[in-house]
Formats: C-alpha cells, structure tokens, sequence
C-alpha cells in the first residue's frame, strides 16, 4: 500500500466547507468522488484542514492510501476532467507512509483580504467595507499576535477542545491600492479563529472598540468575545508547511 500527497486548490464559494456532510456539497465530497471513480477503489482522503463554508485554498494539502502506482500526469489530467472548475488538484507526490497531512503539519497561513473600494472581480474573495477604516489603530492590533496566546475568545469554542492554546509565527499586515491583505501563520488554527481575529481589527479600525480592548481579550480568556465574525468570502488557505524533507517542491 502506498500512501500519496496531493495539493488542492479551492474557491470554495459554493461548497458547505471542506469536510464530506450529509446532503451538502463540499470540498472533500467532489475529490473523493472523482479520485474513487479514476482509481476504481475505495479510498479515505484526509486534509490538513477543515475550511469552513465558503472559505477558499490555494494550497491546502490531503492525503490518501492506494494499492499500486499513480502516474501523476495522467491522474492529474483525469483530475482535470472530472472536477468542476472550481476545484483543482495542482500536484500529487508519493509520501513516506507516515506522513499525515493533518498532524504532520508544523504551520499553516491564512490570508484576509479586505477591500475598500467594490471590485466586481473580487467580490466572492474578499470583504468590501465602505467605511473609513483606522490603518494605524488595525496594524496596532494585528502585530499583538505573534505568540502563543490563548485564542478562546476570537474562536467557536468547542466542549471536546483540551485548550485554545495557538502559537502565532507571523502576522502581517500589507495596505494596497485595492485595501489589505491580512496574513497569519500559525501551529494550528481554531474553528473562525481569523475570521473572529480580523471582525475584531476591524471594530477597532472603525473605532467601536480600542486597542487596549483588543488586547485585553487576547491575554484575558476570562474576557468577552468579540462577538463578531468576518465573512467566509475573504479568507484563503494559502499553504500548509511541514519539516524540510517531507515533501518534495510541488
């Protein structure tokens, strides 16, 4: 049995998330289906991370088990065929057979767009906000978060969680002439845990909360949410990172 790694990319507009549910179309659901039908074989395909409903990738990585060889081209090919446009499988490499996309992972980015003027291109890809927004107050808040904080206040918490405990790598924050691009890289992200991130910048940035607020709720778990969740439709799963070696360049 060899065990295979495939990048996937995603608008994920019209899909109910990634993970396979009942009497929902999702991410996960259209792969199986067309890598089921190309290897005539059941197969289990497990990604990196579940995105939410609407939620896009560029880089998200899965992984399945098959009995026998795979020529990449041709199964890329098939691929193509089969899945709607919407969804492509841009690599596919055989990986040690303990490798797991999941909890292999060392870090994932995500990235935010938000625009401050309507582009009809970017609609379905981002968040247009017509106010104006505080850069400096924004930037102030987004650059607290590297560090390992508990995020149970910018997150759906979970009874089954252990702990909110996130290790932030990188926060980055970029002004364009279309708006902001907000990045972050972490050990491992909790369920709307950016979206609840970039709400509450954004409240800060139109002046509804301070940045000491911000601040408080990020070091005081104790503290309220932030009770507001930016949409599905800015963010994208950029890439998934593991340790030098484990996968070949895509």
């Amino acid at each position: 049995m060899s065990r295979y790694a495939i990048r996937v990319a995603y608008k994920g507009s019209a899909y109910a998330g990634w993970q396979i549910q009942p009497d929902a179309r999702t991410v996960q659901g259209e792969l199986y289906q067309a890598i089921r039908t190309i290897l005539t074989d059941e197969i289990i395909l497990t990604g990196a991370g579940r995105t939410d409903a609407g939620v896009h990738a560029e880089g998200q990585i899965a992984h399945f088990d098959f009995d026998g060889p795979i020529d990449s081209v041709r199964f890329l090919r098939s691929l193509y065929g089969l899945l709607p446009r919407d969804i492509a499988v841009t690599g596919i490499q055989e990986v040690p057979d303990t490798f797991h996309a999941r909890f292999s992972a060392v870090s994932r980015t995500y990235r935010f767009r938000i625009i401050t003027q309507p582009d009809p291109l970017l609609a379905d890809q981002s968040w247009f906000i017509p106010h104006n927004l505080d850069t400096g107050l924004m930037k102030q808040c987004w650059h607290i978060l590297p560090g390992e904080h508990d995020f149970s206040n910018f997150c759906r918490r979970d009874p089954m969680m252990p702990h909110y405990r996130c290790v932030i790598t990188e926060a980055a924050f970029e002004e364009n002439e279309t708006g902001f691009l907000l990045g972050i890289t972490a050990n491992r992200f909790l369920r709307s845990m950016v979206r609840m991130l970039v709400g509450a910048v954004v409240k800060t940035g139109r002046g509804k909360f301070e940045p000491e607020w911000f601040e408080e709720a990020l070091h005081n778990p104790a503290n309220e949410k932030s009770g507001f969740t930016a949409p599905a439709s800015g963010l994208v799963l950029e890439s998934v990172t593991y340790e030098q070696g484990v996968l070949e360049p895509w």
